[in-house]
């Protein structure tokens, strides 16, 4: 059952809108653990379809959580905002079949986070 839209939590609106995104959350499988404004924590439960040819996670599937936890960031609880550009540098392997990224914008101006 939803909850009237003045019982939502930041999380709870986060999840309506973010939850219903055909790439991210449908076929990847990202998910919101928490969300408020300008942070979010998005897990991903990694499986076979996740991984390249030597068994190790797929950069993409990393870089498509990191995105999607920037895109829950930005607009949990504020403006709707975007990202203009977006880079990552991979520091490790993921060990394990679940990975988590926490994102905590720097600042938001109009409608563009970084």
């Amino acid at each position: 059952m939803t909850k009237p839209q003045n019982e939502m939590t930041d999380l709870d609106r986060a999840r309506a809108v973010f939850m219903k995104t055909p790439f991210a959350a449908s076929l990847v499988g990202c998910t919101i653990e928490a969300a408020g404004p300008g942070y979010a924590r998005c897990a991903l439960v990694l499986g076979p379809q996740h991984r390249n040819a030597l068994g190790a996670p797929m950069g993409g599937a990393i870089f498509t959580l990191a995105d999607f936890a920037l895109a829950v960031a930005s607009n949990a609880g504020q403006t709707p905002a975007v990202s203009v550009t977006n880079t990552i540098e991979y520091l490790g392997g993921v060990r394990g079949s679940r990975d988590r990224e926490s994102t905590r914008l720097n600042s938001s101006h109009d409608q563009i986070s970084y």
